[in-house]
């Protein structure tokens, strides 16, 4: 069965047409993930709460672009909330119901949206190693309602106990950190310098707050067409440099001759998204209205994700163009196969 999952960006960042996992450049609290990942979430809005902890909104309006992911529920690359968070990978994973990906992905349909009268609510958040400990201080406090076995730390905390026994659990919750020792060479140099001792230890708590977005509005503005960026190439070395990546086969590109790149009505692309990184290749010759394709290829590490498929079809709105305009050259099977699905004869003249 197919998830449908969603990944927001900041309008401010640009679109980004084909989602690559990567390690962020900062670790939001309580993750302890390192592997490259692309965050999702089965709703926008679960997208935004997700975003809460780092005080995102900033402003009562923001604009965002929502990406629409169809995901295979089965996928070994696919790790969804409880998952993450019984693992003790996200802390906060029960809350914002994510999910993590690490495979690229191509978006279904990108919407840009208002995001209007955000609302916040602060959560605790405290990871599933906890949970026992939590008990036992529970037990401490001789709390006497039944907790059941299969809720976790972070559901207690948050929705099951009173305010006044959060308060207690919380003075709990916490561990002593030695800063110092007799036999350090830190504790003799403050000694000598400040003619006193220093603190020996602190304390540091087993779990944090952080306010989350509770409630807001979504306007959906308009659905984005434009996913890819067509660059028309003039060179022959510009190819080549494209081709250097082992992306793309080498062999059959460098058999284009430099004097139909860009000339007598001879067109040659490369197709990027909004990082700028070549994922596709497009070469075509104008005749008669006709448009004869004789080359098309996705980038080796992208294919069979539907990024073809998107590439022809934004192509075919951009440039006003209709599968009756096309003439394709030189097939095989698989091509074929391929151009069919896009309503386009596989036949030469």
């Amino acid at each position: 069965m197919m998830l449908a999952l969603w990944h927001i960006t900041f309008v401010e960042k640009g679109l980004q047409a084909v989602l690559r996992p990567k390690t962020p450049d900062y670790s939001a609290p309580g993750e302890n993930v390192e592997i490259n990942r692309i965050s999702l979430a089965p709703t926008i809005n679960e997208c935004i709460r997700g975003l809460g902890n780092e005080n995102a909104f900033n402003t009562k309006e923001r604009k965002i672009y929502a990406y629409k992911i169809l995901v295979e529920e089965g996928d070994e690359s696919l790790y969804d909330s409880n998952y993450l968070y019984y693992n003790d990978l996200v802390k906060d994973a029960l809350l914002t119901h994510e999910y993590l990906y690490t495979k690229i992905i191509c978006p279904q349909e990108v919407l840009m949206c208002e995001v209007s009268f955000v609302e916040k609510r602060k959560y605790i958040i405290i990871g599933n190693n906890q949970t026992k400990r939590l008990k036992d201080i529970l037990f401490k406090f001789n709390y006497t309602e039944t907790i059941p076995s299969t809720i976790s730390a972070f559901e207690i905390v948050n929705y099951l106990l009173d305010e006044k026994t959060v308060e207690l659990v919380k003075s709990d919750l916490q561990h002593e950190v030695v800063d110092y020792t007799k036999d350090d060479q830190s504790y003799i140099i403050y000694r000598t310098i400040w003619k006193s001792k220093p603190q020996m230890t602190h304390y540091e708590k087993d779990y944090y707050e952080a306010e989350y977005i509770e409630n807001c509005e979504i306007k959906k503005i308009t659905r984005c067409n434009k996913l890819f960026e067509f660059e028309e190439i003039y060179s022959h070395k510009r190819l080549l440099e494209i081709c250097s990546s082992n992306e793309f086969m080498m062999a059959t590109w460098n058999l284009i001759d430099e004097k139909y790149i860009g000339d007598f009505d001879c067109h040659l692309y490369v197709i990027t998204d909004a990082t700028e990184i070549p994922i596709g290749l497009l070469y075509y010759h104008l005749f008669n209205n006709k448009f004869h394709i004789s080359g098309f290829e996705v980038a080796s590490t992208m294919r069979r994700l539907g990024i073809g498929t998107a590439i022809i079809k934004q192509f075919f709105n951009e440039y006003k163009v209709s599968p009756n305009d096309i003439i394709l050259e030189s097939l095989n099977k698989e091509s074929e196969k391929f151009w069919k699905k896009l309503g386009i004869k596989c036949s030469l003249y």
